[in-house]
């Protein structure tokens, strides 16, 4: 697949931060005139995302239930993707699904919701293990090794979100020290309108725009989309189990776990957290 320019991509998985790093990339989008689309699972494209992506005339493509068979395909371009640790996903799912996550447009959480409030937590979250298992199959078969994607942890990323997105976009260039006006005169007006997959008009409003793009500007996204300010001024670790935005923290799966869960958890997914990074063999 060819583009007239270099696509761009995130790629995630569900309950992997992806409402908060989409949230960022839209708004960046807006600023430097790119065409972002987010897709959330394969009927969105008739599973060739591709065909999708040129159809749409996308310059960043978010698909925020990834499966790497239908990324593939659209290389070369470059993109980054988003894991968790699956036990965190688990918990976080089970919240989730519980009582805050829309249920329009997908009907299969309607019946297993209903199947959730009918059990105990211990029970519900080994139904949320079983639930993740097409997720935690996707995140297994990923290729970790491409050179078009580079990867990244979310525990990482929340540590420091300003540094971390700072080198997302640094990755994907589209956070220079010069500004994207100044960018364009390097290239060339054409090289830029190709870039921009529009055509170039000069608009001395948006050139204004363009030569304010910054690190401090990106900085300025990043604080508007922090846990504090999406939580309505929780801090991590405080807990709201009626907001999408629960906790986020980090191994919270400490917190609801017990030795059955472990043992369930080891035997269904104890090489998915080994390829992932996240233990090193199964005796945690």
């Amino acid at each position: 697949m060819k583009h007239s320019s270099p696509l761009l991509g995130y790629f995630g998985h569900h309950k992997g931060a992806t409402v908060w790093i989409r949230s960022i990339i839209k708004q960046v989008c807006k600023i430097v005139g790119l065409n972002h689309v987010a897709v959330s699972n394969v009927s969105a494209f008739n599973q060739d995302l591709a065909a999708f992506v040129d159809q749409n005339n996308i310059d960043f493509i978010s698909y925020t239930n990834a499966k790497f068979e239908y990324v593939q395909p659209l290389e070369p371009f470059k993109g980054f993707h988003v894991i968790r640790d699956p036990r965190d996903i688990v918990v976080s799912a089970y919240f989730s699904h519980l009582r805050t996550h829309p249920i329009k447009g997908w009907s299969e959480l309607v019946e297993f919701r209903d199947r959730l409030q009918s059990v105990s937590k211990d029970e519900g979250l080994i139904l949320e293990m079983d639930f993740r298992r097409k997720s935690f199959d996707d995140m297994y078969d990923w290729n970790y090794s491409s050179k078009y994607i580079k990867e990244l942890k979310m525990e990482d990323l929340i540590q420091n979100p300003q540094k971390g997105f700072a080198d997302i976009f640094k990755y994907l260039e589209l956070l220079r020290s010069s500004s994207f006006l100044e960018l364009a005169v390097q290239r060339g007006l054409e090289s830029f309108a190709m870039f921009s997959r529009r055509p170039f008009k000069h608009n001395p409003k948006a050139s204004t725009e363009l030569d304010d793009i910054s690190e401090k500007q990106l900085e300025k996204i990043v604080r508007a989309n922090d846990f504090s300010v999406k939580s309505g001024g929780r801090k991590p670790g405080e807990e709201d189990l009626n907001s999408h935005f629960r906790k986020g923290i980090a191994g919270d799966w400490k917190n609801h776990f017990n030795q059955q869960h472990i043992d369930y958890f080891k035997e269904q997914y104890g090489d998915l957290l080994i390829k992932l990074g996240y233990e090193q063999d199964k005796n945690w």
